[in-house]
């Protein structure tokens, strides 16, 4: 009986265990990966008024993670305009994915750090 695993695989090494006592952190994407979403977007940091909510998006952790405008004042740069299904005229225009729809929200802190959202290829 032989089965595939879709696990991943993680080494560290510190520096007594390198040759020039680097520290060394990897890890690579064991799973499928045929559509894991790859892409490595910025996200700015940002001021929010009083009784802002964060909207929250189900992560299916495939291409693509995510289609909307978060609403951050960040078009091209997280909001991934570029997959909605109408052209915005803010980006180059891939279209044919429905903006996704939240489900649920939490109040949002007043200022918040810039920060890179990325799914898996960076660490």
């Amino acid at each position: 009986y032989v089965c595939s695993a879709l696990g991943c695989t993680t080494l560290l090494v510190g520096r007594k265990a390198s040759v020039d006592g680097s520290v060394m952190a990897t890890h690579s994407d064991d799973g499928a990966g045929y559509d894991d979403d790859n892409r490595l977007v910025k996200i700015p940091a940002q001021e929010h008024a009083d009784g802002a909510e964060r909207q929250l998006y189900w992560d299916t952790e495939q291409w693509p993670r995510y289609v909307g405008n978060r609403g951050n004042g960040c078009p091209g740069q997280g909001c991934v305009p570029e997959f909605l299904s109408e052209n915005t005229g803010q980006v180059p225009y891939k279209g044919g994915y429905p903006a996704w729809e939240p489900i649920g929200s939490i109040p949002q802190v007043a200022r918040t750090y810039g920060y890179f959202d990325v799914l898996f290829p960076a660490m």
